[in-house]
């Protein structure tokens, strides 16, 4: 859950970022710099051998063989501002896939007025996974 609320100080990035990664929000830091958050928040993931990969939204065409779990971020119910909740991509037939909202880390859960963009955690080595065990586990039993 977010611990800091408000526009341009709240961390819901972060908190979904622990969340994905199972681990407390204390233990991963507050990405607000407008212009260098992406980079910020890479440079961080790489301890862990991620990094976050952010494009816009608009059901774009993708083939899919299992839900694919996401940070999706647009326009906040709570003002003129962006948040970011935990999205799942779902194959529904072959070249579309539609998404689920599946966690808001903000304590009023009002989600999203749109969804503008995704961004996903990608291993720079794919045949280490091992992070991932626990989350890809969990979207498989939510199917």
């Amino acid at each position: 859950m977010q611990t800091t609320l408000g526009e341009d100080k709240g961390n819901c990035m972060s908190a979904c970022i622990a969340s994905m990664l199972e681990m407390p929000i204390r233990e991963v830091p507050t990405f607000l710099d407008k212009e260098t958050w992406v980079r910020d928040l890479n440079d961080w993931l790489h301890q862990y051998g991620l990094f976050y990969l952010e494009i816009k939204w608009n059901p774009f065409p993708i083939q899919l063989s299992a839900p694919v779990l996401c940070i999706a971020s647009g326009k906040s119910p709570r003002g003129n501002f962006l948040h970011c909740v935990i999205g799942k991509i779902k194959p529904v037939s072959l070249y579309k896939a539609d998404m689920e909202l599946i966690h808001d880390p903000h304590p009023n859960r009002e989600w999203l007025i749109d969804v503008q963009d995704v961004g996903f955690l990608i291993p720079f080595d794919p045949s280490v996974t091992q992070v991932f065990y626990g989350v890809i586990q969990k979207a498989k039993d939510d199917e």
